[in-house]
Formats: structure tokens, sequence, C-alpha cells
């Protein structure tokens, strides 16, 4: 079930990791990883990580089999 802010970040096409995370259908632990090894670009702001929609689409493109 999606909450109001998973509703809020896919209509600004921006996400926090959790929300990445939780669109991708994967562990944060695991997007973290990605994000550590480069598979996902990512914008950082301070400590705060920002993930934009298409990087997401172009992550899940480059990983389909």
């Amino acid at each position: 079930m999606q909450n109001d802010s998973d509703i809020n970040a896919y209509a600004r096409k921006i996400f926090s990791v959790k929300e990445a995370a939780n669109y991708i259908g994967i562990s944060e632990r695991n997007l973290r990883s990605k994000i550590s090894s480069g598979e996902l670009k990512v914008v950082r702001l301070g400590r705060r990580i920002i993930i934009r929609l298409k990087e997401i689409e172009g992550f899940l493109e480059r990983n389909l089999r």
C-alpha cells in the first residue's frame, strides 16, 4: 500500500533511497549497494541522497534479463 509521501515522490519524479527501494521492490541495503558500486547514479545533497526517476528506469532497463 502506498502512502501520500510515496505518491508525491512519484509525481515529483524524485525519490529518497527508501522510496526508490520500495518502487523497485528491493531492500534499502541492496539499493545502497547498487549506489555504492556506481550501478545507479544519484544526486547527493549533503548527506541526503536523491534518485531521479529516469535513473531508476535506466537502471531497470540495463538490468533486464
